[in-house]
This record gives structure tokens, C-alpha cells and sequence, in this order.
């Protein structure tokens, strides 16, 4: 008697299901949520659990922020949905839960992406810790990439939800057209400040040369870069301006190129013209932080005999260059005076032919 009623309550009909159906349906709501839920703690558990090595480091440091960021909520919601198949319910009733299951499903997505855009974020913030610019530059990034995030979730809810989201796109393509077009100058002038963070072309403490200006990068913003001139003056340049010119940066210098050219003069014996290489290439041995290159007799020139001499100094300090460029310049000219040797300067022969034959006098009619 007591099973006869049982199996006639888990008949009623309830919404247009039977109250066995309902019980079935939610027990498989709980079971998928709790599923989900102890996958979700073996698996932090097993990544917690392993034993840390640079290999294997990041990806699971990934994958237990990806647990962390799934939210129980949305767990039950997606559950629910799931128990809801069995059921037979009214249409609108079906098309709203599959609705609500797909929304939580998309701000899932987005918490997931807002997660990546983070962690991204923090690598190139420990990665360039040191460098102020980079730090702006990517939390400018991070900022638009979650805008653009957001803006894509929101739009495919309200697709979602029956809302005609076409007209919102139109807008919004519409006004930013305008936008673009009132801030294009501001716009650009940020985006090269980005490409100038990323690419990093030159850093602040940098000597670089731009065009015909030189100096030392004092600050990149996010619309001009300040430069100081040896001269003292603040030299100030557009983002974008920086951009399509050659800029020459001399600070990631490892060691200086020098390239000099002797004349000696044309009357200088043959004997002593084939010393100087051998002469040039010993003073260059004999001077430190020096890496010799060749010495030659280069070509005839129009008032002297050229001797051409390459070396590096391998220090990129430009005052320590000069001292050891002036330290062989001077031992050049003291060796050239020991040995006799005449530094030839422009001279021009001029030869004058003198005709001795007597002129015919003019005849007179």
C-alpha cells in the first residue's frame, strides 16, 4: 500500500512533468555540479601537489589560475541546463534556460581572457620592471584588450537574449568612424607611442641621433618623446615623427670602428713607404683596448701618397675613444718624425715651358 502511494505521488504531474521526472532532472543537476566541482579540486590538487621545475612551472602556474577563476555559479547554472534536457517544458521555457546557460558559459569565457590578459600583463611588467615605459605601455594594452573583451561578451548576450544587435554595431562603427576621425592625430600619436614601448628602438638614457639632432632620451610619453641636446636645450618629438625617420642609437654600442687616412709625400723613398704599414699596425698593437684591422697603402692621391689605417677600440664610452684615438694620433706623428717620414699637404707644381725661338717681326706692306 505504502509502495502503490509512493509510485502514485512520483506520477503527479507537476508543470506538465511527473514528479519522478523532476526528482531525476535535478539529480542530475547536483551530480553534474558536484562532477564538476570535484574535478575541478583534483585537479588544483594534482597541479599543487607536483613538483616544481623551470619546465613545467608556467603551464601549471596557467592551469591552477584557470581552475581559480571558474566560477561555482556558473557551474550550477551550466548544470541546471543540463538537467533541464530531460524535462518537458514550454519552448519559451527551454529557449530562456539555454539562454542563461550560454551567458554564463560567455562571462565565463570572459573571466578566462580577462585571466590571460593579466598574466600577460604581469610577465611584461617582471620582465621590464626597470623600465617605467613598458610598465604604461602594457597596462594601456591590458586595458584595451579587456575593453575589447567585455564589448565582444556584452554584444553576444544581447545577441543571445534576442536583442538586434546589428543596429548597435552600425552605431558604434558610425561613431567611431567619427571619433577616429576627430582624434586621429591623438590616436596615432598613441599608438606609436605603444610600437616605441614594444619594439623599443631606444630607452630612456639612450644617445641617439635623429636626423641632424643628437642628444640623450630624457622621457617617452604617450604622445612626444623628450630628447636632451648636448648643447643643453630640450629637444621634443612626436611619436609618430620619430617613427619615419632613421634613428641611429648609439648606446647598445659594443666597441667603435676608427678609420684613418695618412698622406705622406710623393718624393718619399720606396724604402721607407714600405715600413709605414708594418709601423702602423705595431702603434695600434702597442695601445690597450685596441683591436687592429689593417693598414695599407691605400691609392695616389692628387698631392700625396694615402696610407689608410682601420682599428676598433673596444670600449663604446666616446671620451674614452677620443683619448685612445689622440694617444695613436700623436704616436703616429711622433714616429713618423723619428723616421723621416713628411706629412704631404696640398701642394700644386706648376711648370713653366719658356720659348727661346725669336718672333718674326711684323712685316709692313
Amino acid at each position: 500500500m505504502l509502495q502503490e502511494t509512493f509510485w502514485d505521488i512520483m506520477k503527479i504531474q507537476v508543470f506538465g512533468n511527473e514528479v519522478l521526472r523532476w526528482i531525476t532532472a535535478l539529480s542530475i543537476a547536483l551530480f553534474s555540479t558536484l562532477l564538476l566541482i570535484v574535478l575541478r579540486r583534483i585537479i588544483a590538487k594534482r597541479i599543487h601537489s607536483d613538483e616544481e621545475d623551470s619546465v613545467t612551472h608556467s603551464l601549471r602556474a596557467m592551469m591552477a589560475g584557470v581552475i581559480q577563476k571558474t566560477k561555482l555559479p556558473i557551474l550550477l547554472l551550466i548544470s541546471l541546463f543540463i538537467g533541464s534536457r530531460i524535462l518537458i517544458l514550454p519552448v519559451d521555457a527551454k529557449n530562456t534556460l539555454r539562454m542563461l546557460a550560454g551567458i554564463s558559459l560567455l562571462f565565463q569565457l570572459g573571466l578566462w581572457a580577462n585571466y590571460f590578459i593579466s598574466l600577460v600583463v604581469e610577465r611584461i611588467q617582471e620582465k621590464n620592471k626597470d623600465d617605467k615605459n613598458a610598465v604604461s605601455g602594457a597596462l594601456l594594452i591590458s586595458l584595451i584588450a579587456r575593453v575589447a573583451v567585455w564589448t565582444a561578451v556584452l554584444l553576444v548576450i544581447l545577441d543571445s537574449a534576442g536583442v538586434n544587435v546589428t543596429t548597435i554595431v552600425t552605431g558604434l562603427g558610425v561613431g567611431g568612424i567619427a571619433i577616429g576621425l576627430a582624434t586621429q592625430k591623438v590616436l596615432g600619436e598613441l599608438f606609436a607611442s605603444v610600437s616605441i614601448i614594444l619594439d623599443k628602438p631606444f630607452k630612456e638614457g639612450d644617445y641617439v641621433f635623429i636626423g641632424e639632432d643628437s642628444g640623450i632620451v630624457e622621457r617617452i610619453g604617450m604622445k612626444s618623446t623628450r630628447i636632451r641636446s648636448l648643447d643643453g636645450e630640450m629637444l621634443i618629438f612626436s611619436n609618430s615623427e620619430l617613427l619615419n625617420q632613421r634613428i641611429r642609437n648609439y648606446q647598445p654600442l659594443i666597441e667603435r670602428r676608427q678609420k684613418v687616412q695618412l698622406g705622406v709625400e710623393y718624393d718619399t723613398p720606396y724604402e721607407k713607404l714600405v715600413t709605414i704599414p708594418a709601423m702602423l699596425t705595431e702603434i695600434v698593437a702597442n695601445t690597450p683596448q685596441t683591436r687592429f684591422v689593417r693598414a695599407h697603402f691605400f691609392s695616389y692621391g692628387d698631392s700625396a701618397l694615402i696610407f689608410e689605417l682601420v682599428y676598433y677600440v673596444e670600449v663604446p664610452d666616446y671620451q674614452t675613444f677620443l683619448d685612445i684615438n689622440q694617444a695613436i694620433n700623436l704616436a703616429v706623428f711622433k714616429r713618423f718624425s723619428e723616421e723621416g717620414l713628411v706629412f704631404a699637404f696640398p701642394t700644386q707644381t706648376l711648370h713653366l715651358i719658356r720659348d727661346d725661338k725669336p718672333s718674326e717681326a711684323p712685316q709692313t706692306a
